[in-house]
């Protein structure tokens, strides 16, 4: 059949179709693409996105708001960045040219990074490799705000040293802890120096502190007081203990 009015026809649907198609596709990349926005958009996380040059191609809304500069003010910049804070550049700089060579360490990088207030912040960079763009290389940092967690671990370092003073600093009390297994879990340096002196044992964390006692006797009378003192009870006593050096403690 060679009916032109037909044919014209045919053509006719296969633009339609063609055209029907082509306005789905771009319909359902567009739903895709605001999709993955709106999750970029509401992650609490920064995300930041370099090339394997070092420039920064893409932020999000968390990001900007982590270090205080727009997207604006970050797309197509090169290190050093605005963020990056003086005092923490060296490592800085090593972690980006880590990055840049592949060889990123899974538990990301602690870095310190500088609002636009000048505020310091300490953050997690976690690095993911990306490849689009005709096997071009990126690289996706996953940033996380731990300042509050390094204060934290800062405060207890100073408690602990504090406390640590504390009980050094009392140069004739004897301090020391152990757990239900009468293993070593802290002892001060009196209490090292009296096991030195009493049995001429060099004790260390983790060793039984009943098998560092020598005499059997001075063993079983201080297994007692630690197991009252397990069992909740408390008391004072006088008692001597030592091998060839005796003392009252």
């Amino acid at each position: 059949m060679n009916d032109p009015q037909y044919e014209q026809r045919i053509k006719e649907l296969e633009i339609e179709i063609t055209n029907l198609t082509s306005h789905s596709a771009v319909a359902s990349l567009q739903k895709e693409m605001s999709f993955r926005k709106a999750i970029e958009n509401s992650m609490p996380s920064g995300i930041a996105v370099i090339d394997n040059k070092g420039t920064q191609v893409y932020v999000n809304p968390s990001f900007c708001r982590m270090v205080g500069w727009n997207e604006e003010e970050l797309i197509g910049k090169k290190p050093p960045y605005s963020y990056w804070a003086r005092q923490d550049i060296e490592n800085i700089n090593n972690s980006l040219e880590q990055t840049l060579n592949g060889n990123f360490p899974k538990e990301g990088f602690d870095l310190i990074f500088q609002h636009k207030n000048g505020n310091l912040i300490h953050v997690n960079v976690y690095i993911s490799p990306l490849i689009q763009e005709k096997n071009k290389h990126y690289f996706l940092a996953n940033v996380v705000d731990i300042t509050d967690r390094k204060k934290t671990e800062e405060d207890l370092i100073k408690s602990q040293l504090l406390l640590k003073y504390s009980i050094e600093s009392q140069k004739d009390t004897i301090i020391f802890s152990i757990d239900l297994n009468y293993q070593y879990l802290y002892f001060n340096k009196a209490h090292a120096d009296a096991m030195k002196f009493a049995y001429n044992k060099d004790i260390e964390i983790g060793i039984d502190f009943l098998e560092c006692i020598s005499l059997e006797d001075d063993r079983k009378l201080l297994k007692e007081n630690i197991d009252q003192s397990f069992r909740g009870d408390s008391r004072s006593v006088i008692q001597t203990f030592g091998d060839n050096n005796v003392a009252h403690y």
